[in-house]
């Protein structure tokens, strides 16, 4: 290579690096490839602040927990909590530890976090891990990422700026009008309950996902035991060392983290190995040990057991959002960390 050719690419690269950072502190790394379920793009542009209550986790929080129920209810009358649903595509814990880490940083802690578990989320095997690596990592999450998990999605963060760009050049954060909406008005999340257009809104995406049982159930339930829980392990690897940093982060900071175990139809229930929900079980209470922490287990309630209040066999339709939300209510009123 000349002496010219290797100063344009010296150029180019110096460029593309300050473009890189440019777009960090833009935040233009949190355009998604898709804003879905949560446009946490158009959530840093709203808030300041952080909201009273966070709801993190995957697609699953998004259909099962309505913000606006659940801040009305854990407000007095007439005065809702500031409530937003944080929530990535097929999420493993670490990404939800990572959106409650970056919350608290950028706008101080929650009165109340509550961040989805499962058997399959929480384990060191989870298929999707290498995806929410992928979508939710930061600069400052390259080093553990690859003691943990060693893979080239680890280093995603040293491109995720210029991306973060180019989806903006795009239109990205646009895309998805719904997704966008709901975080501008009602905190995020698929579902809201406030007003005629939230009824209409529920009843369109109802309608768009009329075939989503048959089509999921297809899809997913054959190979979950085979794709999920063939190896499990729970306590060690990437997840559980971002769990446990989510639970040290709400012990320093004074706030409470409530891990929900979300409903799932019996049908998916079905593929959980017992081996394997014994170790799930028995690994929330040892995070229980934590004064922070308080384990919610909705899953196998009488009131999530009919086929009519699911989507599909992991994601509550309206029916079962309104339900669900009201119960985490109840539970974790006595929790909330004065203002």
């Amino acid at each position: 290579m000349d002496a010219r050719a290797l100063s344009v690419t010296l150029w180019v690269v110096v460029l593309v690096t300050l473009a890189g950072v440019v777009s960090h502190r833009q935040g233009l790394d949190r355009i998604q490839r898709s804003p879905w379920p949560s446009d946490t793009f158009t959530y840093d542009a709203l808030h300041a602040e952080t909201p009273d209550v966070l709801l993190l986790g995957s697609s699953r929080i998004a259909f099962g927990l309505s913000t606006d129920i659940v801040g009305a209810c854990l407000g007095p009358p007439g005065d809702p909590l500031p409530t937003a649903s944080l929530t990535v595509n097929h999420a493993a814990v670490f990404a939800s530890a990572v959106a409650l880490r970056e919350a608290v940083a950028r706008g101080g802690p929650p009165r109340l976090a509550v961040m989805e578990v499962g058997p399959s989320v929480v384990s060191a095997g989870f298929p999707m891990l290498a995806g929410s690596v992928r979508e939710a990592a930061r600069l400052a999450d390259m080093g553990p990422c690859l003691a943990e998990l060693p893979s080239t999605d680890c280093l995603r963060p040293l491109v995720s700026g210029i991306e973060g760009l180019g989806r903006f050049l795009g239109g990205r954060h646009r895309a998805d009008a719904h997704s966008q909406w709901m975080m501008q008005f009602h905190g995020g999340g698929q579902f809201c309950f406030d007003g005629p257009a939230c009824e209409e809104s529920n009843r369109t995406i109802v309608r768009k996902l009329r075939r989503q049982w048959d089509n999921r159930s297809a899809e997913l339930l054959p190979t979950l035991t085979a794709d999920h829980f063939s190896d499990y392990t729970v306590g060690s690897g990437l997840n559980h060392r971002y769990l446990e940093a989510a639970i040290a982060l709400a012990e320093a900071e004074g706030f409470p983290l409530v891990l929900l175990n979300m409903p799932v139809h019996s049908s998916y229930q079905e593929q959980v190995p017992a081996d394997v929900d014994r170790l799930f079980r028995a690994y929330l209470t040892v995070l229980s040990a934590s004064p922070a922490v308080t384990v919610l287990d909705a899953n196998g309630m009488r009131q999530f057991a009919e086929q009519d209040v699911f989507i599909d066999p992991d994601h509550l339709r309206p029916s079962g959002t309104r339900r669900l939300s009201r119960y985490l209510c109840a539970q974790s009123r006595p929790l909330l960390a004065p203002r």
